[in-house]
């Protein structure tokens, strides 16, 4: 009986320590620690903020089986982005169930990937919205993220100006590695955790595409998603936080061993954007060689 305080004692440092075992493991999204993150080894020029505008971010909801998309779609997306050339940077995911490919031709290349269909999920579809259509920098236009193309530029021009930050890209390939090299220099305070996002797209795919009851062979998909090279985004520095008048370095690599990506095609698009809004602050784009 004597020793049944030091039990006692024993034991609830043991349930304690097991609790403490358990509870530390699970680490919340956006991860900080990624395994494609790498070494920052290159040296950016100085940017005025004078020289830096603000850029909107559209995310394009597409896919090769979707007979509206091509005039609906892509056709009104490519007139915008020849209006506002400097003002527009786009990303379009094939996703839903007119994007699952085939087992036989000429609809059996996939072009999905887990990113775009979670967004699809998050934006699209809990929305009650359907494909064609986009996204304009994560917000809403008259009270829908999804729209449809009568709504685009709108929805545009309804974002203010206001330059919350520049960000910077270098892109290294060698080896059938990309290395996306990141410098993010923030103008503003923003009081939520801010989220760096940098994925890769490929133009100029020629792949098969419906056209209302046409088969276009040879059709040419532009801007498409095929990576993220840093999962569903990560912070800047450990917390989020960032600071007013700083910047931040941040590099991620990607394989292009056993995909049929193309280089010279490719482009690495990286943006910012509001973890508890989801609003983008800035999005830049770079070729990838």
């Amino acid at each position: 009986m004597q020793n049944r305080p030091f039990f006692i004692l024993f034991t609830l440092l043991s349930l304690v320590s097991l609790t403490l075992l358990f509870s530390c493991d699970k680490i919340e999204p956006p991860y900080f620690k990624d395994s494609n993150l790498v070494q920052t080894d290159v040296d950016f020029p100085d940017i005025l903020k004078d020289t830096v505008t603000r850029k909107i971010l559209i995310e394009e909801y597409s896919a090769q089986q979707c007979q509206n998309c091509p005039t609906q779609g892509a056709g009104p997306l490519a007139q915008l982005l020849e209006k506002y050339p400097k003002k527009i940077e786009v990303v379009c995911m094939h996703a839903g169930a007119l994007a699952r490919p085939n087992p036989i031709p000429p609809f059996d290349y996939d072009f999905r990937t887990d990113f775009g269909t979670n967004l699809y999920q998050q934006y699209v579809l809990a929305e009650g919205g359907g494909i064609p259509c986009a996204v304009v920098n994560r917000t809403r236009y008259q009270g829908m993220y999804p729209l449809g193309n009568v709504d685009w530029e709108a929805a545009v021009l309804s974002i203010d100006t206001q330059v919350y930050a520049s960000i910077q890209l270098i892109a290294k390939f060698e080896n059938n590695l990309l290395v996306a090299h990141t410098k993010t220099t923030f103008y503003q305070s923003i009081a939520n955790p801010v989220v760096l996002s940098l994925l890769l797209i490929e133009d100029n795919i020629i792949s098969p595409q419906m056209d209302g009851a046409t088969i276009i062979e040879n059709y040419v998909h532009n801007h498409v998603l095929r990576a993220s090279l840093n999962g569903d985004g990560t912070y800047l520095n450990s917390s989020g936080i960032i600071e007013k008048d700083s910047s931040y370095l941040q590099s991620h690599q990607v394989s292009f061993a056993e995909h049929d990506w193309n280089i010279n095609n490719c482009s690495l698009v990286a943006f910012i954007f509001d973890e508890s809004t989801g609003e983008v602050f800035q999005v830049n784009r770079i070729k990838a060689k």
